[in-house]
């Protein structure tokens, strides 16, 4: 079989401080490894690439059931072997599906570590003891040899301890490498989809008369906005788990919070024909304490997941209404329905219920996982009920209600279409189809464009010319984005220079730094230009004294 060229993961395995390895199809052939793979098995790259998995390491052949379990299910898989041949060692695997399904379908990423002295024999020891305490009213020797034994175990029991604080220790860094790895993904993928976007958003400002264009133009931009989703959910799930997401509550409005939602889901109902109904109660009788932002999420994942799996065609109900103490959404439809068996597992962290052998509805089974975690932090909970395959399913969200006092709604920004007056911007970009398609984008705007590839270039032009504002990458060479912010901050000269960051990275922490470094404003891509049209029309917000 031939060994298929590594996928785009394979950039990230190679700087992973982890021992990784990709294999691809049913025979598990190696096709990518990274340095710390290499030098944990004590074997050169090229004795490893193009062949079988099993074949090169310790309980390999325990592995494969395993790793067609991964690329059938899709779900990931933890595995631990005992090296027979290597006392008190053991080898730990992780195992992941590949990062490209549709360019790999039978691809999987595989994590490995060995821990020695895993195990302690006591069997050994314990039958020493007892047959010490059988002899030792015999002899004063026995009982030495006892007590000897006695701290033997002791040690040993220590030493076994330490074990447990360094595994620990190295599952921790595991843990740390995990996230990092999450983020450079993250990253790596949202960088060529922002000139995607930029191209889609290009095609919709050129007002073509050819509708087969306008269609591919929804098409593209749709599937981009779902991938950037699909990003998004993965590293939220990550903080989640780590606690590393705050809610920022306030008293609002719920009923206006889903006629937001079902708004935003519209294109994908309107694209199948579903009839869609929603009940919601008066404006300002069902209010709840809670993060919008997070409750926007939970709602739009539940509408748009009855959208992917009810048939052109089908009926959607979304309801709010107070019950008793509570506020409860129900999202209801007509579509596939859920196994009675599998009503739990929708819930778990990348299920994807085989409801039908359609598999075109995608998705990781991040989406309702998510939802889970987010409707238990605001102390509500989330359940699913159906009566089977083919008979609709019903999610149910319940939250603690408030009294309907005054509520702070979102603010809602202008949806004007006006494009405000000509700025005079620079567009900084190391990567020649980000740079380039920004360019035209702001040129059809009706604004005046300069650009510059790395960040030395953008430091010169920015305090050379009079910018309104600059669109600065923070991966450029020379000098980073934030080097660029901080010394042009630094001078006079740049002071009044609005300085937007770009980037694949779009943690808190990422939009954090970017204001500290003097950006004023963080957008992560792919960014819509929406957005950009309406910073550019706040211009003066922006201004500094």
């Amino acid at each position: 079989m031939a060994t298929p060229p590594p996928s785009r993961a394979a950039p990230i395995i190679e700087r992973a401080p982890l021992a990784l390895v990709e294999v691809y199809g049913s025979e598990h052939v190696v096709s990518h490894v990274n340095f710390a793979f290499c030098k944990l098995l004590g074997k050169a790259r090229e004795e490893v690439i193009g062949v079988p998995f099993s074949t090169i390491v310790p309980g390999g052949d325990d592995c494969v059931p395993l790793l067609d379990g991964v690329y059938e299910t899709g779900r990931a898989i933890t595995h631990a072997h005992e090296d027979p041949d290597a006392n008190q060692t053991a080898w730990l695997y992780a195992m992941w599906p590949a990062l490209d399904p549709l360019e790999h379908p039978q691809g999987v990423i595989i994590g490995l570590t060995r821990i020695q002295n895993f195990r302690q024999n006591v069997t050994e020891m314990n039958e020493a003891l007892l047959i010490a305490g059988l002899h030792e009213q015999e002899s004063k020797e026995t009982a030495e040899r006892l007590n000897a034994h006695l701290a033997a175990e002791i040690a040993e029991r220590k030493h076994a301890e330490q074990e447990l604080r360094e595994a620990n220790e190295q599952l921790a860094v595991a843990d740390r490498s995990k996230d990092q790895f999450l983020a450079m993904l993250a990253h790596e993928l949202r960088n060529p989809l922002a000139p995607i976007k930029n191209a889609a958003q290009i095609l919709r400002m050129a007002n073509s008369p050819d509708a087969t264009i306008l269609r591919a133009q929804a098409i593209i931009e749709r599937q981009v906005d779902h991938l950037a989703k699909l990003v998004d959910e993965l590293l939220d799930l990550s903080r989640v788990h780590r606690g590393k997401i705050t809610l920022d509550r306030v008293r609002f409005d719920l009923a206006r919070a889903v006629s937001r939602a079902v708004d935003s889901c519209d294109h994908l109902m309107r694209q199948q024909h579903h009839v869609v109904t929603v009940d919601v109660p008066t404006p300002g009788s069902l209010c709840i304490d809670a993060d919008p932002t997070r409750i926007d999420q939970i709602l739009v994942n539940l509408i748009s997941n009855a959208a992917k799996y009810t048939r052109a065609g089908g009926a959607i109900e979304v309801q709010a209404a107070r019950e008793g103490a509570l506020a409860v959404v129900r999202v209801r439809d007509n579509g596939l329905g859920i196994a009675p068996e599998n009503l739990q597992r929708v819930f778990e962290l990348f299920a994807q219920v085989e409801q039908s052998l359609e598999r075109s509805q995608g998705g990781l089974g991040l989406g309702l996982k998510l939802v889970k975690e987010l409707v238990e932090m605001h102390g509500g909970t989330v359940e699913a009920t159906s009566e089977g395959l083919g008979k609709g399913s019903e999610f149910v969200v319940r939250l603690p209600a408030i009294e309907a006092r005054a509520v702070v709604e979102p603010a809602a920004r202008s949806t004007a279409k006006h494009r405000g007056k000509p700025r005079h911007i620079l567009v900084v970009d190391d990567n020649i189809d980000n740079r380039e398609t920004m360019e035209i984008m702001l040129t059809m705007l009706g604004h005046r464009v300069d650009v510059a590839e790395d960040g030395e270039q953008a430091v010169d032009k920015a305090l050379q010319a009079r910018y309104d504002i600059a669109f600065v990458d923070i991966g450029l060479p020379k000098l980073d984005g934030y080097q660029v912010a901080e010394t042009i901050r630094r001078r006079r000269e740049g002071a009044g220079i609005v300085l937007i960051a770009l980037s694949g990275y779009g943690q808190p922490e990422d939009k954090r730094k970017a204001i500290d470094a003097g950006f004023d404003q963080h957008l992560t891509k792919p960014v819509k230009s929406a957005n950009i049209t309406q910073i550019l029309a706040d211009l003066e917000s922006f201004k500094r004294s």
